[in-house]
Protein backbone atom coordinates (compact mmCIF):
# COMPACT_ATOMS: atom_id res chain seq x y z
CA UNK A 1 0.00 0.00 0.00
CA UNK A 2 1.50 3.37 -1.04
CA UNK A 3 0.28 6.66 -1.76
CA UNK A 4 1.77 8.81 -4.36
CA UNK A 5 1.45 13.40 -4.17
CA UNK A 6 2.46 15.17 -6.94
CA UNK A 7 4.42 18.10 -6.46
CA UNK A 8 2.50 21.47 -6.46
CA UNK A 9 -0.03 20.34 -9.33
CA UNK A 10 -2.04 23.47 -9.71
CA UNK A 11 0.93 25.60 -10.52
CA UNK A 12 2.63 22.67 -12.56
CA UNK A 13 -0.51 22.36 -15.03
CA UNK A 14 0.86 22.27 -18.46
CA UNK A 15 -2.62 25.07 -19.40
CA UNK A 16 -1.92 25.15 -22.99
CA UNK A 17 -1.77 20.81 -23.17
CA UNK A 18 -4.55 21.27 -21.17
CA UNK A 19 -6.47 23.27 -23.42
CA UNK A 20 -6.25 21.10 -26.65
CA UNK A 21 -7.08 18.09 -23.98
CA UNK A 22 -10.80 19.74 -23.53
CA UNK A 23 -10.94 21.17 -27.06
CA UNK A 24 -10.33 17.46 -28.13
CA UNK A 25 -12.72 15.86 -25.88
CA UNK A 26 -15.40 18.48 -26.88
CA UNK A 27 -14.79 19.13 -30.56
CA UNK A 28 -13.80 16.12 -31.89
CA UNK A 29 -14.89 16.98 -35.54
CA UNK A 30 -14.44 20.88 -37.07
CA UNK A 31 -18.49 20.61 -37.41
CA UNK A 32 -19.40 20.49 -33.86
CA UNK A 33 -20.66 23.28 -31.67
CA UNK A 34 -20.56 22.89 -27.80
CA UNK A 35 -23.29 24.93 -25.98
CA UNK A 36 -23.34 27.22 -29.14
CA UNK A 37 -19.64 27.91 -29.08
CA UNK A 38 -17.36 26.60 -32.38
CA UNK A 39 -13.81 25.22 -31.47
CA UNK A 40 -12.10 28.40 -32.00
CA UNK A 41 -14.57 30.30 -29.73
CA UNK A 42 -14.24 27.75 -26.90
CA UNK A 43 -10.26 27.90 -27.10
CA UNK A 44 -10.39 32.13 -27.12
CA UNK A 45 -12.85 31.67 -23.63
CA UNK A 46 -10.67 29.06 -22.00
CA UNK A 47 -7.10 31.00 -23.06
CA UNK A 48 -8.91 34.51 -21.97
CA UNK A 49 -9.88 32.44 -18.24
CA UNK A 50 -6.38 30.99 -17.82
CA UNK A 51 -3.26 32.09 -19.76
CA UNK A 52 -3.83 35.32 -18.73
CA UNK A 53 -3.76 35.72 -14.74
CA UNK A 54 -2.19 37.90 -13.20
CA UNK A 55 -0.91 38.35 -9.77
CA UNK A 56 1.39 41.20 -7.54
CA UNK A 57 4.55 40.14 -5.54
CA UNK A 58 5.51 43.00 -3.20
CA UNK A 59 3.82 45.89 -5.14
CA UNK A 60 4.90 44.56 -8.50
CA UNK A 61 2.29 43.05 -10.94
CA UNK A 62 3.39 39.93 -12.80
CA UNK A 63 1.96 37.92 -15.97
CA UNK A 64 1.67 33.92 -14.35
CA UNK A 65 3.36 32.12 -17.85
CA UNK A 66 1.99 28.72 -17.37
CA UNK A 67 0.32 26.77 -14.59
CA UNK A 68 -2.75 27.59 -13.06
CA UNK A 69 -3.38 30.58 -10.67
CA UNK A 70 -3.18 29.50 -6.91
CA UNK A 71 -7.06 30.49 -5.96
CA UNK A 72 -8.50 30.10 -9.49
CA UNK A 73 -11.57 28.37 -9.07
CA UNK A 74 -10.42 26.63 -12.85
CA UNK A 75 -7.42 24.94 -11.27
CA UNK A 76 -8.72 22.12 -9.38
CA UNK A 77 -10.78 21.28 -12.95
CA UNK A 78 -7.80 21.73 -15.25
CA UNK A 79 -5.64 19.70 -13.03
CA UNK A 80 -8.08 16.95 -12.88
CA UNK A 81 -8.71 16.89 -16.58
CA UNK A 82 -5.14 16.82 -17.23
CA UNK A 83 -4.49 14.07 -14.81
CA UNK A 84 -7.44 12.40 -16.39
CA UNK A 85 -6.47 12.39 -19.93
CA UNK A 86 -3.03 10.96 -18.74
CA UNK A 87 -2.82 8.39 -16.56
CA UNK A 88 -4.36 5.47 -17.93
CA UNK A 89 -1.84 5.94 -20.67
CA UNK A 90 1.03 6.15 -18.04
CA UNK A 91 -0.28 2.99 -16.00
CA UNK A 92 -0.97 1.11 -19.28
CA UNK A 93 2.55 1.67 -19.55
CA UNK A 94 3.82 1.17 -16.58
CA UNK A 95 6.74 -1.76 -15.58
CA UNK A 96 4.52 -2.43 -12.10
CA UNK A 97 0.36 -3.00 -12.54
CA UNK A 98 -1.57 -1.57 -9.10
CA UNK A 99 -4.17 -3.74 -8.11
CA UNK A 100 -5.94 -0.62 -7.05
CA UNK A 101 -5.71 3.03 -8.39
CA UNK A 102 -7.66 5.35 -6.61
CA UNK A 103 -6.83 9.52 -6.87
CA UNK A 104 -8.24 12.43 -5.51
CA UNK A 105 -7.02 15.68 -7.01
CA UNK A 106 -3.40 15.20 -6.56
CA UNK A 107 -3.30 12.20 -4.10
CA UNK A 108 -3.40 8.83 -4.90
CA UNK A 109 -3.70 5.25 -3.28
CA UNK A 110 -2.26 2.20 -4.93
CA UNK A 111 -2.27 -1.08 -3.82
CA UNK A 112 1.10 -2.80 -5.62
CA UNK A 113 1.75 -6.81 -6.22
CA UNK A 114 5.62 -5.95 -4.59
CA UNK A 115 7.45 -3.96 -1.82
CA UNK A 116 9.72 -3.93 -4.82
CA UNK A 117 7.53 -2.82 -7.27
CA UNK A 118 7.21 0.57 -5.39
CA UNK A 119 10.25 2.45 -6.82
CA UNK A 120 10.22 1.06 -9.88
CA UNK A 121 6.66 2.53 -10.23
CA UNK A 122 7.65 5.92 -8.97
CA UNK A 123 10.11 6.01 -10.99
CA UNK A 124 7.90 5.39 -13.82
CA UNK A 125 5.38 8.11 -12.72
CA UNK A 126 7.64 10.51 -12.62
CA UNK A 127 9.26 10.34 -16.36
CA UNK A 128 5.29 10.74 -17.68
CA UNK A 129 5.78 14.41 -17.79
CA UNK A 130 8.56 16.99 -17.35
CA UNK A 131 5.63 19.18 -15.58
CA UNK A 132 4.61 16.51 -12.82
CA UNK A 133 6.86 15.43 -10.56
CA UNK A 134 5.37 12.38 -7.55
CA UNK A 135 6.86 11.83 -3.81
CA UNK A 136 5.90 8.77 -2.40
CA UNK A 137 5.13 7.44 1.09
CA UNK A 138 4.94 3.83 2.48
CA UNK A 139 3.12 2.48 4.53
CA UNK A 140 4.21 1.57 7.88
CA UNK A 141 3.17 -1.27 10.13
CA UNK A 142 0.70 -1.87 8.25
CA UNK A 143 -0.62 1.53 7.98
CA UNK A 144 -1.02 4.15 5.78
CA UNK A 145 -2.07 7.90 6.20
CA UNK A 146 -4.23 9.32 3.47
CA UNK A 147 -6.36 12.22 3.10
CA UNK A 148 -7.31 11.97 6.54
CA UNK A 149 -7.78 8.58 7.16
CA UNK A 150 -5.51 5.81 8.38
CA UNK A 151 -5.47 2.69 6.41
CA UNK A 152 -4.87 -0.67 8.13
CA UNK A 153 -4.47 -3.35 6.40
CA UNK A 154 -5.07 -6.66 7.98
CA UNK A 155 -4.39 -10.33 7.36
CA UNK A 156 -5.88 -13.11 7.92
CA UNK A 157 -3.41 -16.19 7.79
CA UNK A 158 -6.14 -18.73 8.30
CA UNK A 159 -7.86 -17.79 4.96
CA UNK A 160 -5.03 -16.02 3.18
CA UNK A 161 -7.73 -12.70 3.32
CA UNK A 162 -6.43 -8.70 3.33
CA UNK A 163 -9.07 -6.86 4.47
CA UNK A 164 -8.88 -2.86 5.64
CA UNK A 165 -9.69 -0.98 8.37
CA UNK A 166 -10.07 2.91 8.65
CA UNK A 167 -10.15 5.97 11.27
CA UNK A 168 -10.23 9.59 11.44
CA UNK A 169 -6.29 10.57 11.09
CA UNK A 170 -5.18 14.10 12.80
CA UNK A 171 -2.16 15.42 12.03
CA UNK A 172 0.42 16.00 14.88
CA UNK A 173 -0.04 20.04 14.23
CA UNK A 174 -4.16 19.23 14.93
CA UNK A 175 -5.45 21.60 16.96
CA UNK A 176 -9.46 20.93 17.92
CA UNK A 177 -9.68 24.91 18.46
CA UNK A 178 -12.64 26.22 16.54
CA UNK A 179 -13.54 29.90 15.86
CA UNK A 180 -15.88 31.11 18.57
CA UNK A 181 -19.37 31.52 17.79
CA UNK A 182 -19.45 34.81 19.23
CA UNK A 183 -16.77 35.69 17.60
CA UNK A 184 -16.50 38.85 14.67
CA UNK A 185 -16.74 36.67 11.47
CA UNK A 186 -19.61 36.14 9.13
CA UNK A 187 -22.69 34.26 10.39
CA UNK A 188 -22.30 31.58 7.99
CA UNK A 189 -18.83 30.78 9.47
CA UNK A 190 -20.05 30.30 12.45
CA UNK A 191 -23.12 28.45 11.53
CA UNK A 192 -20.79 25.68 9.44
CA UNK A 193 -19.02 24.89 13.13
CA UNK A 194 -22.05 25.22 15.33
Amino acid sequence: MISLDIENLFTNVPVTETINIILNKLFPDDYVCYHGFNRDEFRTLLSLAVEHSYFTFNNNLFKQKDGMAMGSPLGPIFANIFLAHNESSWLANSPVTPFLYKRYVDDTLLLVPTDSDVNQLLAHMNSQHPNIRFTLETETNDSLNFLGLTINRKHDLANNVYSFETKVYRKPTHSPLLTNFNSFTPLFYRLTVA
